[in-house]
């Protein structure tokens, strides 16, 4: 099971990544309900990902991280910004902003307020 830790660790790590990648997608997938049934608990760097999971480098993808029916926005106005419901996410591309306020707004879900960024 996801502890609200490793949501708000990771959420974390995706501000400070360069660019989105196939690993940061892997841990997404791994900590994420109801990815690791979907795609299958066997997951590696060299068996890759569905482009579904594409949560680092795709909007869509991402977006399908956030808790159902909740409101979000992505801005790029002054560098890439994101809030899903109360939120926020910060990052060098659209797709880690909003990935990372996604985690973050599962960790509030999870109790209590998801970080300082919240």
């Amino acid at each position: 099971m996801t502890t609200k830790p490793d949501l708000l660790a990771l959420a974390s790590q995706l501000e400070t990544a360069g660019d989105g990648s196939r690993e940061l997608d892997i841990k997404i997938a791994l900590v994420a309900e109801p990815y690791p049934r979907r795609v299958g608990l066997w997951l590696s760097l060299e068996a890759g990902l569905p482009a579904h999971c594409a949560f680092t480098r795709s909007i869509d993808a991402a977006l399908t991280l956030a808790p159902k029916a909740t409101p979000w926005q992505v801005t790029t106005l002054g560098g890439p910004e994101a809030r899903v419901g109360g939120s926020k996410g910060r990052a060098r591309t659209a797709a880690l902003a909003l990935a990372a306020a996604a985690l973050r707004a599962r960790a509030t879900a999870a109790g209590g307020p998801a970080s300082p960024h919240a």
